[in-house]
């Protein structure tokens, strides 16, 4: 039994050791080979003489017991118990194993789902599997000393993921001074952004089919509940036009504006964007760090305080540093009551 060079299989580990597991959906136990119930150690479970195993084709296959496993892939183990007989490929994940953690297949995206995250597929070609892949320059590019670019690469290999990280080549050591972010692409695009940052005080010079990124495939994506938004257009269109003195034809005007373009509208305090459009830089130059003493806050203000920081650290506009710049805060009332949190630079 195998699953073949057209199968879909998961990267995972087995009480530890890696290995690639293939969906079969066709088999109704999951299966480990022989040689790797050896490896694992331990005895087997004593299986009935009446159990069989049968082949597509319809021939019997030997069972040598039955083994307790933890199969890991993703963020999650799972215990489940195993046929040992002599197949080709290391294990086959049957359907109850499928069943008895509530798995569903979707192979329009080769993704194996669960209620908590997404497990993401592939295909087997060449039995050569790459753990990371070699992002390659489409074009020449100058990187000025001290500066931070966006560039375009583009990766040789036909993939079988759909998302990756990039980040900078261990085996590259001709471009020193040069780094590569850590960010999570899209496969599926043609071309993938890399952001590449020069800190050194030379120009560094990209060539044309220059390796400068490897990006390594996400096997797994867990799955996050944001909190529920207000997503009624009626609500947003009622609550911008509150209180605005507009004639009827003015009125209308607006609300299509706002029908147009209510996906751009901040709905609570946590539903911030980001933007690539514009970009802030302060350059203190030789300046020495300037750090000022923070002034003391009235008693009944702190817990605001505290509950604003941890809202702008939960919504990514603040996180936490240990700098030789600083300043004192300052609360500002707004005309509504709330409160403006400002920095006194």
């Amino acid at each position: 039994m195998s699953g073949g060079s057209d199968g879909l299989y998961i990267m995972g580990r087995i009480d530890g050791l890696s290995c690639n597991m293939t969906i079969d959906t066709g088999a109704n136990v999951t299966i480990i080979r022989k040689d790797l119930a050896q490896k694992l150690g331990g005895s087997l479970l004593w299986t009935p003489t009446s159990v069989n195993l049968q082949t597509v084709s319809g021939d019997k296959m030997d069972v040598f017991g039955r083994k307790d496993i933890n199969i890991t892939f993703g963020s999650t183990t799972y215990k489940h118990t195993a046929y040992v007989a002599d197949i080709t490929d290391p294990c086959l994940l049957g359907l109850d194993f499928l069943r008895k953690y509530n798995f569903y297949l979707n192979f329009k995206n080769n993704e194996l789902h669960s209620e908590s995250e997404d497990v993401a597929l592939f295909e087997i070609k060449n039995n050569e599997i790459k753990s990371a892949h070699q992002v390659i320059a489409q074009n020449d590019f100058t990187l000025p000393a001290r500066t931070e670019l966006l560039l375009p690469g583009v990766i040789t290999e036909n993939q079988s993921f759909r998302f990756g990280i990039t980040e900078y080549p261990e085996d590259c050591n001709n471009q020193k001074g040069v780094l590569v972010a850590s960010t999570l692409v899209d496969l599926t695009n043609t071309i993938i952004p890399v952001r590449v940052a020069n800190v050194s005080d030379k120009t560094r010079v990209i060539k044309k089919g220059e390796v400068f990124a490897t990006c390594t495939p996400i096997t797994c994506i867990n799955k996050v509940s944001a909190p529920p938004v207000a997503t009624s257009s009626e609500s947003l269109t009622s609550e911008l036009l509150q209180n605005v003195q507009l004639s009827e034809k003015e009125r209308n005007a607006v609300e299509e504006l706002i029908q147009e373009f209510k996906d751009v509208f901040s709905r609570t305090t946590s539903d911030v964007g980001r933007t690539s459009l514009a970009h802030h830089k302060i350059d203190t130059g030789d300046h020495p760090p300037i750090r000022q003493y923070p002034r003391r806050l009235p008693f009944a203000k702190r817990e605001e305080v505290g509950k604003l920081l941890k809202e702008m650290q939960d919504s990514d506009v603040i996180e936490p540093s240990s700098s030789p710049w600083a300043s004192p805060i300052v609360l500002v009332r707004k005309k509504d009551g709330s409160t403006r949190f400002c920095v006194d630079y």
